[in-house]
Parts: structure tokens; sequence; C-alpha cells
């Protein structure tokens, strides 16, 4: 700009002999010429700004990937924790689970079902409380006296060689 306007007032200032109409297109010229290098000038500041923008905004975008960098180690650390748990879990559950089924079995195998003769209540009893006698019914306070019976079956399988002679 400043070139620009030393240059008008340069032509302005000394005497070249231009007709009128020449000194009129020399001026134009040189309006021209100011008004660009004017433009040119606001064109650099403006490009300046955008290039300290775009700079803020890499530096920003550096700082962003960092972080997510951190969570992404966080993430996969908690991750890899997760499983480890999850491991544990499963082997816990599977060792109950194993237990809970032999524990099914034995339940399973002992209960035994009996009818209150007062209350007619029925009533699940396992093998110990059978063995044992008597035992009060829950619903109506009455005493429950048992006798138990070997069995045909049973006796077969306390001596099986009785059962072959």
């Amino acid at each position: 700009v400043e070139k620009a306007a030393y240059l008008k007032g340069l032509v302005e200032g000394s005497d070249l002999g231009f007709s009128e109409k020449q000194q009129k297109v020399m001026d134009t010229i040189l309006d021209l010429l100011l008004e660009l290098a004017e433009t040119v000038d606001d064109l650099d500041a403006d490009m300046d700004d955008v290039v300290e923008t775009v700079n803020d905004i890499a530096e920003e975008l550096e700082d962003m990937q960092e972080d997510i960098d951190d969570i992404s180690d966080v993430v996969e650390l908690m991750s890899d924790e997760l499983d480890d748990v999850e491991d544990d879990l499963d082997l816990l559950f599977d060792e109950e689970d194993d237990e809970d089924e032999e524990d099914d079995d034995d339940l399973l195998d002992t209960l035994y079902d009996v009818e209150c003769p007062n209350c007619h209540e029925i009533i699940s009893v396992d093998e110990s409380i059978l063995t044992g006698g008597d035992f009060v019914c829950p619903n109506c306070g009455e005493k429950l006296e048992f006798e138990i019976a070997s069995t045909d079956e049973d006796e077969e399988e306390e001596d099986p060689d009785e059962s072959n002679d």
C-alpha cells in the first residue's frame, strides 16, 4: 500500500508531459493499483488470522487425541479387569452350580412327603427326621411319630447273597 501511494504521489508531482486523457488513464491505473494493494493487505491480515486459528485448532486436536488415548488406555485396562472378574465369577458359579446340583440331588433323594393325620397338611421331611422317630407338625402342633419298616427291596440291598440261595 505504501509503495502504491508513493508511486501515485510521484506521478502526480512530476511533469511527465501526459495529455489530459493520458493523465486520466494514469490516475485510474494508480487508483486501481492502490486499491489492489489495500485488498492484498486486508487478505494478508485475514490469512494471518486463519493460520493462527488453524494452529489453535491443531493444538486442541492434539490435546484431544492425548485425552482419547488416555481414555482408551483406561477402557482397555478396565476391560481386562472386567474379563478377569468375569473369569473369576465363572469359576465361582461353576463350582457353586456343581455343589448346588449335588446338594439338590441329595435333597431330592432324601425328602419325603408325610400327611399329618390331624390337620391333613402335607409336610416334606428328610430321612433324619423320619429316623428320629417323632416330630411336631409345624401347621397344627400335633406330635407325629414314625416307624420305619424295611421293605423287601431294602433287605435285598443289605444282603444280596441271601436272595440268591
